[in-house]
């Protein structure tokens, strides 16, 4: 028998994705073809793993600069949010195909107490934002010895 460990914050995670899924099939935010400039429902793809000592989350913003990423703390939510702009090309008449995804996005996650968040940090490289959450250093469970009087 195989034990897995159960983390609530990749089933949360996962369960946000099949909404964000669920919704641009209704509401037609997967059509490469519409001619749009801008799609409202586009969010960037995030990888988050959690360590012993610390989470890590990893957003992919290909073509964004870091500075227009917005990064905020307000109670314990953290919030990303930024806008992809389009290229030089303002012609958009000889374009006949259209797979990437533009404009402003948001993302916002509830941080755990454990977070220790006066130590997060960001940092950016080839398109990917990185930020570290560590962990508050908890009190390490130890043994007491018991001495015996005469």
């Amino acid at each position: 028998m195989t034990v897995i460990r159960w983390t609530p914050s990749r089933d949360l995670l996962s369960t946000w994705n099949e909404f964000d899924r669920l919704f641009n099939r209704l509401y037609g935010g997967e059509s490469p073809t519409d001619g749009q400039a801008t799609d409202p429902s586009w969010n960037p793809a995030l990888d988050m793993t959690e360590r012993e000592d610390r989470y890590v989350l990893q957003l992919e913003l290909p073509g964004i600069s870091p500075d227009d990423v917005r990064i905020t703390l307000d109670d314990n939510v953290l919030t990303i949010q930024g806008e992809k702009q389009r290229g030089g090309d303002s012609d958009q008449e000889d374009r006949a195909y259209r797979e990437r995804r533009y404009g402003k996005f948001e993302r916002s996650f509830y941080l755990n107490d454990d977070v220790d968040k006066d130590q997060i940090e960001a940092q950016y490289a080839q398109g990917v934002m990185t930020l570290t959450l560590p962990k508050t250093k908890k009190s390490v469970p130890r043994d007491i010895p018991v001495q015996f009087r005469k």
